[in-house]
């Protein structure tokens, strides 16, 4: 697994364990990145939230503004940054309105470059902190010098007037001329008509605009172009109305001779005077109507002004409701129809109370109206402008009902040819006429039209009575009763069904049946044998569990029958059930470490799908132990240990449902315990690798498995080293060619009990060393075979890997001097030995094998001076000798190299097989006599390396 931080942002330790730590090298806010993989496949995991470290500080600026112009600040500083410290440098002439807030405003009052800095820190870490600035140059802005106009004073508008403008450095000129119009130009001169006449003069303004986009001040002139003349001038007094009204008019004319007003409906004009108009909504296909009255106005010298307002008129709703019903009988419902026009809100008032705003409403009056004063229904629509109208009412009469009520008299139980009497009796209105109907099964004859009728009852069961009432304007309401009648049949009752019967924990008998459905139910009887016939008596229907408690019972020693009967309240009595039986669990001693369970079947259902066996586990638990037929009634619990043991045993039904459970039975077994320990027959090194060590089987029944104990010098006696169910364990961690090991071997039972340790067996360690060019070889002695050990056989490895004896010693002898050089081998030499055991009374022996030890003879090379190629099988050959030599060039980084020159210096001959000389050829052809050149590279096994060279004769 991997972490993956920012790159360069981050120092990472441990990254490939499951546990790494990250030092950030900035204040910043990262996302961890968790890369898992098995080998084959990679997942990348990220962190669901940041890791913040410190704060950020980042904020945004504008790089220029103009002198006195308020600079905002936009903040963009990560999260956790809630302190900030705003400065300017230099600060001379700058204003911070809050140098401590998230976006403060900045004022510069000289022109300049400046540098904004922000510190940010978190409140909870404030000595961790981060500052960056920004640079911004403000600029001076531009000067206007001189503003006027040749002419600035007139008489009667309109007339055309002329601006003229002095400035340092203004590139553009916002002109305001006082009437409510500007503009912006880029000519220090401008034109403007004038339209109207003002005797007080229009107060105008202009500002220069620099290249920068700077501003000067403002150059203002009051009341400065003055053209006198008349100036009309009236409002709308009064709100315009929905649909046609009058309008009312003020006048606020000033410097006028005379006057005539025109309303702008065509119906003439009024001479210095305006009076209240009366407008006419006209176009109802509009949902409008606009008219323009204008006020004209003259003074002495005939200068003419005029001045124009608008009147407006909404077009208001155009009503039109209606209802499909408009009497009956409580309830009754109403729908309402709506074709109103140019409405968008709606207000009905039903007369009851009620309101509703909806469209074309359907309303349900759920009290009579008052006689003779019905209610009266009313819609008021609004359109859109907020003209409203209301509606002429439409009345809406409700008649009242007559409430029915009746008491029934009844016996109690009603059985068959028993009568009932009814009484009715009403509130409201007054009734005319009475609909019983008393839900006689199907009979349709169960009516009657009586005030308090009798009724004798056909069928059995519950009965629904209701009763109609009509007044004299035909309205009806009526009521039912389903509790108050329940006839019962002359038919006698059913027998009941027993589901189960089980035993509880209690040492009780349950017994469980199903509910019988009756009208008529009145009790269940229960019936136990052996005991008396009759038990107990359950009178509630739906109560259809019972407990049989001791001393009545003892379910550990009987298995005990029940059954049932049913009885109703007109005295009938039913069958007897089939009956069932309780499970009586018996648990015997069999054999050693056994206990037999043995049962009576359950019968009562139509079968049994199985037999389940709990058995009481260490935690004082029930546990299911097994799971047998239906056909069994005995099962073997085996291999137990000392103690006592409890057992119940679960009977299912076929389809799962039902279940019965016997009593709990106890016993405890007869036990043998294994005293004797077993034979560890040996233990032998293995292709001086491992361990191998063998035992004879145990006796005891419930053996669970063989504890292994280990002793070596460097570790002492390691206790329950290994486990295994075999007879046999291979020991793969050991140095053999270090030490000897010793193994004893206990058995464990099921029950945890552990036997005696067996005898002990070791494993041989041979150890070499050379002492005067021979071999001293050394062993530690078997140890507890039961017959002792005959002899040790010492044994050379050959040159195909084999071992073969070389001395044969006695079992008191436990070293061998070795003085042969062994130089026809081609193999390191070493050696191995093995004990064999005196041979028992049944002919048997085992044995047991050392390690392999590889002294090594100090290496050397013997190499001739001169040697005669002639065939003569003397000396033909020239081959260098050595001792404790590598021949073998196979072994892996392992070599050998023999190389002959003549005296030209050239290869005449070269090979890297220690047991392969040079013949005297080159080339096929034996070599003029003379010396030639040798070199030998050569390894010992003692790890001495061999460089020589030399000259050697060739003769005739």
């Amino acid at each position: 697994m991997g972490y993956f931080p920012p790159p360069g942002e981050a120092t990472l330790t441990n990254s490939t364990d499951s546990v790494a730590s990250v030092v950030f090298k900035n204040q910043d806010c990262y996302v961890a990145m968790l890369t898992v993989s098995n080998g084959t496949c990679t997942s990348a995991i990220p962190n669901d939230s940041f890791i913040c470290i410190g704060t950020t500080a980042l904020f945004n600026i504008s790089s220029t503004s103009c002198r006195n112009t308020p600079v905002r600040t936009l903040n963009m500083s990560s999260k956790k940054a809630n302190v900030f410290k705003w400065t300017s440098l230099p600060s001379i002439g700058v204003t911070i309105n809050n140098d401590t807030a998230r976006n403060p405003i900045i004022k510069f009052s000289n022109p300049g470059c400046y540098r904004i800095l922000l510190q940010t820190s978190d409140s909870l870490v404030p000595n961790c902190f981060d500052t960056i600035s920004k640079s911004i140059c403000i600029y001076a802005p531009p000067i206007l010098k001189t503003f006027y106009s040749p002419d600035s004073s007139s008489h009667c508008a309109p007339r055309i007037d002329s601006f003229y403008v002095k400035s340092i450095r203004g590139k553009k000129f916002y002109w305001d001329f006082g009437d409510g119009i500007t503009f912006i130009s880029n000519d220090s001169v401008a034109s403007h008509p004038y339209l109207t006449n003002s005797n007080k003069g229009f107060t105008v303004k202009a500002v220069a605009i620099d290249s920068n986009g700077c501003p000067s001040d403002t150059f203002t002139i009051n009341n400065y172009i003055k053209i006198s003349g008349p100036e009309p001038s009236f409002v709308v007094s009064s709100k315009p109305p929905c649909d046609s009204g009058t309008v009312n008019f003020i006048n606020n004319s000033k410097f006028i001779y005379n006057y005539y007003f025109i309303y702008g409906d065509n119906s003439g004009a009024d001479s210095n005077r305006i009076t209240p108009h009366f407008y006419k909504y006209v176009d109802y296909s509009r949902d409008s109507n606009t008219y323009m009255p204008t006020l004209f106005a003259y003074d002495e010298t005939g200068c003419l002004a005029f001045a124009s307002s608008i009147v407006k008129l909404y077009r208001p709703p155009v009503l039109k409701i209606g209802a499909k019903d408009t009497l009956g009988c409580v309830p009754l419902g109403v729908q309402f129809y709506d074709s109103t026009q140019y409405a968008l809100k709606y207000l009905w008032q039903f007369g009851d109370g009620i309101s509703d705003t909806g469209f074309a409403p359907f309303h349900i009056y759920r009290k009579s109206s008052p006689f003779g004063n019905p209610y009266k229904v009313t819609l008021t629509a609004t359109t859109d402008k907020g003209c409203a109208d209301t509606s002429k009412p439409i009345n809406i009469s409700v008649y009242p009902l007559s409430v029915p009520s009746f008491q029934v008299f009844a016996p109690d139980p009603l059985c068959y040819n028993d009568s009932v009497r009814f009484k009715a009796s009403t509130s409201g209105a007054l009734p005319a006429r009475y609909k019983w109907k008393f839900g006689d099964g199907n009979l349709i004859s169960d009516t009657s039209s009586l005030q308090n009728p009798v009724y004798h009852y056909t069928f059995s069961g519950k009965h629904i009575v209701s009763l109609k009432v009509f007044t004299n304007l035909g309205c009806a309401d009526s009521i039912f009763d389903s509790t108050s009648i329940r006839s019962l049949d002359s038919f006698p009752p059913v027998a009941p069904i027993i589901d189960y019967v089980t035993v509880t924990s209690s040492n009780q008998v349950q017994i469980v049946f199903s509910r019988i459905f009756s009208s008529k139910f009145k009790s269940y009887v229960i019936y136990r044998y052996p005991g008396p016939d009759s038990i107990y008596s359950i009178t509630t229907a739906s109560d259809t569990v019972y407990f049989d408690n001791p001393p009545g019972v003892n379910v550990d020693s009987q298995s005990y029958t029940y059954s049932l009967r049913s009885t109703d309240e007109c005295g009938f009595i039913s069958p007897f059930s089939l009956s069932q039986h309780s499970i009586l669990l018996m648990v015997n001693k069999y054999k050693l470490n056994a206990l037999q369970l043995i049962w009576n079947k359950y019968s009562g259902w139509d079968s049994v799908i199985d037999y389940q066996i709990y058995k009481k586990n260490s935690t004082g638990k029930f546990v299911l132990m097994a799971t047998v037929g239906a056909n069994d009634s005995t099962y073997l619990d085996s291999n137990l240990c000392p103690g006592l043991y409890s057992y119940y045993v679960r009977a299912v039904d076929k389809n799962g449902e039902y279940y019965s459970i016997s009593d709990t039975a106890s016993n405890k077994p007869d036990f043998l315990y294994q005293s004797n320990p077993i034979v560890l027959r040996k233990a032998t090194v293995v292709n001086d690798n491992s361990v191998f060590v063998n035992w004879d089987p145990t006796v005891q029944l419930n053996f669970k498995s063989y504890l292994i104990d280990r002793y070596s010098i460097p570790e002492g006696w390691l206790l329950n080293y290994a486990n295994t169910a075999g007879l046999s364990f291979d020991d793969n961690g050991v140095d053999v060619s270090k030490y000897s090991y010793i193994y004893r071997v206990n058995v464990l039972d099921e029950c945890g009990d552990i036997s005696p340790s067996s005898n002990i067996g070791n494993s041989i360690l041979l150890t070499g060393t050379v002492v005067n060019d021979s071999r001293l070889l050394m062993w530690n002695s078997y140890k507890q075979w039961a017959n002792g050990v005959s002899s040790y056989h010492l044994q050379l490895m050959q040159n195909d890997g084999s071992f073969n004896d070389i001395a044969v010693l006695p079992s008191t002898d436990t070293s061998y001097l070795d003085a042969l050089p062994h130089s026809n081998l081609t193999v390191q030499t070493c050696y191995r030995v093995y004990a064999i055991e005196n041979m028992g009374a049944n002919n048997q022996f085992d044995t047991s094998l050392s390690n392999v030890a590889c002294p090594n003879l100090p290496a050397r090379i013997f190499i001739p001076t001169a040697f005669s190629p002639n065939s003569d099988s003397v000396n033909d050959v020239f081959i260098p000798e050595g001792l404790s030599v590598i021949i073998n060039p196979e072994l892996p980084g392992q070599k050998y190299d023999f190389k002959i020159y003549n005296r030209w210096g050239e290869l005449v001959f070269e090979t890297n097989d220690f047991m392969k000389g040079w013949d005297g050829k080159y080339k096929g052809v034996i070599v003029q006599p003379g010396v030639y050149i040798y070199s030998v590279y050569a390894q010992g096994y003692d790890g001495h390396r061999f460089y020589l060279t030399g000259d050697v004769t060739v003769l005739r």
